[in-house]
């Protein structure tokens, strides 16, 4: 009887959203009953053990990946296209660009809103973003370590690293190893992050200048 009680399972989930397992399926079916609890538990990974038929319901995929954006991996497969699912996914958590279809890992929005949250997350985005210079200098410009997964050309780009550590010093560490020997970039790497330093060419860490620019901003 407990596991058709909807306030004592209601109360489970929120104490822990695994007790889903021993729900009623009659419970798991139950689409006022799912909604609610999506609402008030403020977790979607339960949604991996709801019924089949309601990880079609589009209102229900839009409140779980609302709560939670990687629930998109346990939901309808179609979703995947549906750029509003997609985009509220992905700014909820940006990594769940994962699971969007590859249409819209091309889309300027959906990746650049990703990438305000973790550069890192530009691995998921179409390898055609990471080409595209005008596209990698904003989104640089917005997180550095997008650096991490531009093309390595673009690495190579001046221009481009220059951005990337001004916005973030450590993102030195992505840049291409000529680049490293660069002390224009290096520097300012170091004006942005002290400890960026570490991924300088050897000779440029002993450079006085940059040490002295580095000793400055720690001391501070």
């Amino acid at each position: 009887r407990l596991k058709k009680n909807e306030e004592v399972v209601l109360k489970a989930l929120k104490k822990n959203v695994l007790s889903i397992l021993y729900v009623d399926n009659t419970l798991k079916k139950n689409k006022n009953f799912i909604m609610n609890a999506l609402k008030q538990c403020n977790w979607g990974t339960f949604v991996e053990n709801i019924d089949d038929e309601l990880k079609k319901d589009r209102e229900v995929v839009f409140e779980a990946v609302k709560q939670w954006g990687m629930s998109i991996q346990f939901l309808d497969k179609s979703f995947a296209k549906d750029k509003e699912i997609i985009m509220t996914a992905v700014k909820q958590y940006c990594n769940a660009l994962e699971f969007a279809d590859e249409n819209l890992k091309k889309d300027k929005k959906i990746v650049l809103e990703a990438v305000k949250q973790n550069g890192y997350s530009l691995k998921y985005a179409d390898v055609s973003l990471k080409e595209d210079k005008n596209f990698v200098l904003i989104l640089v410009k917005t997180n550095g370590n997008a650096l991490s997964y531009v093309s390595s050309d673009l690495k190579k780009d001046k221009e481009i690293v220059l951005e990337a550590v001004r916005e973030n010093g450590n993102s030195l560490l992505h840049a291409d190893k000529i680049l490293k020997k660069d002390k224009e970039i290096v520097l300012e790497a170091v004006k942005n992050n002290s400890y960026s330093i570490q991924y300088a060419d050897k000779d440029l860490q002993n450079d006085k200048e940059i040490l002295s620019v580095a000793t400055k901003i720690d001391d501070y």
